[in-house]
């Protein structure tokens, strides 16, 4: 059972940062569009800005819990070196923790704007005039799946620190 959960927690992951990193590339030719069309034409795209704010924020919610899966955030790791097994245990625990409670509290508001945005059909004051729903929802969509990815790296260390160290595999072989 929990290898099926891992295994679709893995599957929402990767599709999630696919689609941050289309949107990355599609954001990115968009305001190379907006340049060429500019500098050529004198002709300015409206809706480029407005569109590349809201790709910024969809960015990191869509590849948060892919790159924490990955061990692809920025750590600094020059205490661990000083800590015993034990001790790297405990922090990584307690970092899981603190992961978990962050984001709860973003799925939370970002549950609560997003319904608050909805119900009250709160559209953009630009030139799109895009529903704000569309562009809060990815919040908590994104924090659930952070939620999830601290709940299995809390689940790991927690069976790292009953396994012996002798019996214990490479960290960056786990997922």
């Amino acid at each position: 059972m929990l290898d099926k959960l891992s295994k679709s927690l893995d599957y929402a992951e990767n599709l999630s940062a696919a689609i941050g990193g289309l949107l990355l590339v599609g954001g990115m030719l968009s305001v190379v569009l907006e340049v060429l069309s500019s500098y050529f034409f004198n002709y300015s795209l409206l809706w480029v800005h407005e569109v590349s704010e809201y790709i910024l924020l969809y960015i990191p919610f869509l590849g948060a819990a892919w790159l924490l899966r990955t061990n692809g955030h920025i750590k600094v790791d020059i205490l661990e070196q000083f800590l015993s097994k034990r001790i790297q245990n405990i922090m990584d625990v307690f970092i899981a923790l603190v992961g978990m409670l962050v984001s709860g509290i973003l799925v939370w508001y970002g549950f609560i704007n997003t319904l608050d945005n909805y119900t009250r059909s709160i559209n953009s004051l630009t030139v799109l005039e895009i529903p704000q729903v569309y562009v809060v929802m990815i919040i908590p969509i994104g924090s659930v799946l952070l939620l999830m990815e601290f709940m299995r790296k809390l689940y790991q260390s927690i069976l790292a620190a009953k396994v012996p160290s002798s019996h214990r595999m490479d960290r960056s072989f786990e997922g």
